[in-house]
C-alpha cells in the first residue's frame, strides 16, 4: 500500500498491534511511505521497491537493513541525534560496511545516490559488519568512487584491496579519477577497467594479477610509496610508471605497456 502500515491496516474500530520483534518488508510497485504505524523499533527492514519508500519517523532497526538492487530509500530529514540506526546494511544481497550511510545530499561517510538518492538529508547509522574494508562488492555500479561499491568505503592508500569476480559489476575506473590501493589483488576472472586518458591506478603496495587490468592508451598505473613492492605480470595499452621513492620493486611477470617511466 502507497500509504505503508497505515493504509494497509485500518484504525478504524479496531486496536492495532505491531511487534517491535518482527520483520517488515516493503514491495510495493508505486511510492510508498513506512508511515507512523511503523514501530520506532523493529527487528529487520528490508525495501523491494523501485518506486521508492519514505521512512516517515526515526527508525531502529534491530539487525539488518536491507534493499533489493534497484529499489531506493528516502531517508527524510532524520540526522544525529534522531537519525535512523541498525546493526548492519545489505545493499542487492551483500553486507556493507559499518558508520553513516545515506543519500549525496546527506553528511553521511558513505553517500549512495543509488539506494538513498541526491536530496534527503537524513542518515541510517550501521553499527557493525561482517565485511573486509577493501572489498570490492559491486552492488551499485562499475564506478570505483561509488562508496556503495566497497566494504569500508572508497579505498585510500593504506587500504588493502580485493577485486573478485562474480560480482554485479566490476569496477571502472573513470574520467581524472586517481585510484588508490595499498596491496592490491585481481582475482581470477575478474577485471579493473582504466576507461579514458585520465583514469590512473596508483598502487603503493603489492601487486597480484591473477585476473585482468584492461587500460586504454594514455591511460596510467603508478608503482609509488617507499617499501618494497611485489608486481605481477600484466597487460595493459596505458601506460606505467614507478615514481618510488624508496624500496625495490621486483617485476614476478612480464609487463606489457604502451609505455614504462
Amino acid at each position: 500500500n502507497t500509504g505503508g502500515i497505515d493504509g494497509s491496516v485500518s484504525t478504524t474500530n479496531m486496536t492495532r498491534t505491531f511487534d517491535t520483534g518482527a520483520n517488515y518488508i516493503f514491495n510495493g510497485t508505486a511510492t510508498q511511505i513506512t508511515s507512523s504505524g511503523l514501530p520506532s523499533t523493529v527487528n529487520t527492514l528490508s525495501i523491494d521497491n523501485s518506486a521508492g519508500v519514505t521512512l516517515s519517523k526515526s527508525t531502529t532497526i534491530t539487525n539488518d537493513f536491507s534493499l533489493t538492487s534497484g529499489s531506493t530509500a528516502n531517508l527524510g530529514s532524520f540526522t544525529s541525534p534522531n537519525n535512523h540506526k541498525a546493526k548492519t546494511i545489505t545493499l542487492d544481497g551483500a553486507v556493507q560496511s559499518s558508520g553513516t550511510w545515506g543519500g549525496t545530499g546527506s553528511a553521511a561517510l558513505n553517500k549512495s545516490a543509488l539506494y538513498f538518492g541526491g536530496t534527503a538529508t537524513g542518515v541510517v547509522n550501521i553499527s557493525s559488519t561482517t565485511c573486509t574494508t577493501g572489498y570490492w562488492t559491486g552492488v551499485a555500479s562499475t564506478d570505483w568512487k561509488e562508496p556503495a561499491n566497497w566494504c569500508g568505503g572508497v579505498p585510500t592508500a593504506s587500504t588493502d584491496v580485493i577485486i573478485p569476480a562474480g560480482t554485479p559489476f566490476q569496477p571502472t575506473i573513470g574520467a581524472s579519477t586517481n585510484a588508490l590501493a595499498k596491496n592490491l589483488t585481481i582475482n581470477a576472472l575478474a577485471t579493473v577497467t582504466l576507461s579514458t586518458t585520465t583514469s590512473s591506478l596508483n598502487i603503493s603496495g603489492n601487486f597480484i594479477t591473477n585476473g585482468n587490468v584492461s587500460g586504454v592508451l594514455g591511460s596510467s598505473i603508478i608503482f609509488s610509496g617507499t617499501v618494497t613492492q611485489s608486481i605481477g605480470g600484466f597487460t595493459t595499452l596505458g601506460n606505467v610508471s614507478m615514481t618510488k621513492t624508496g624500496g625495490v620493486a621486483t617485476l614476478t611477470g612480464a609487463v606489457n605497456a604502451a609505455a614504462l617511466t
